[in-house]
């Protein structure tokens, strides 16, 4: 049931970066109000975030006062979009000019979600993710899919990553309650047979 819902989460993301800054300047809709800013301008911010043109992102900030936190077409986000293709110096950006870690798009998708699903090399995605996490990005995050990053971290045998989630300060699973009482962290880890993740949770006192 996980693994369909990480194909689906692929197929929608994709859809969602096609469309993104896409959306008409003359095509309004109530719950997304930032939508009013002109689309050739909502391109440009996208593609800037994920080419890593800073200076652009600045410029389009400054002049045509498109808020650090603009969230496009299905809400997604310049930091989201950093986010997936490895764009250190952008992600850094938006961080630093306070935008939230944990912003959601039209499908509960937040930054950490993009940056596993993304193309990068596995490595990149453990670094841009542990990055995340000291921010306070949340890896328990369900979307509407019910998956959540911490599952494709478990997927994939993330330990570095896994080993950086803050497990409370008892450093106990149960303790953060952020499962249902009938999940098991370590029973999915083993239909995965990620043997050296189901033995990480144990030490964790994971049900």
């Amino acid at each position: 049931m996980k693994q369909i819902s990480l194909f689906a989460f692929s197929v929608i993301l994709s859809l969602l970066l096609i469309n993104s800054g896409c959306q008409s300047p003359n095509q309004k809709n109530k719950t997304e109000p930032q939508l009013s800013i002109q689309a050739e301008y909502s391109t440009a911010w996208f593609q800037a975030a994920r080419t890593g043109n800073v200076e652009l992102l600045k410029k389009l900030h400054s002049e045509q006062k498109i808020p650090w936190d603009f969230q496009g077409h299905n809400g997604i986000t310049g930091l989201m979009q950093a986010s997936r293709y490895g764009q250190w110096i952008v992600i850094k950006l938006f961080l630093d000019q306070k935008v939230n870690v944990n912003q959601l798009d039209s499908y509960k998708y937040n930054a950490i979600s993009y940056a596993l699903h993304g193309p990068l090399p596995k490595p990149s995605k453990e670094q841009i993710s542990i990055y995340l996490l000291s921010q306070g990005a949340d890896p328990f995050q369900e979307d509407h899919l019910q998956s959540r990053p911490v599952f494709y971290l478990i997927q994939f045998g993330m330990l570095s990553v896994l080993d950086k989630i803050p497990w409370g300060e008892k450093n106990d699973c149960q303790a953060i309650k952020k499962f249902p009482d009938k999940f098991s962290l370590i029973d999915f880890s083993k239909e995965l047979k990620q043997d050296q993740v189901v033995d990480f949770f144990k030490g964790k006192n994971c049900p």
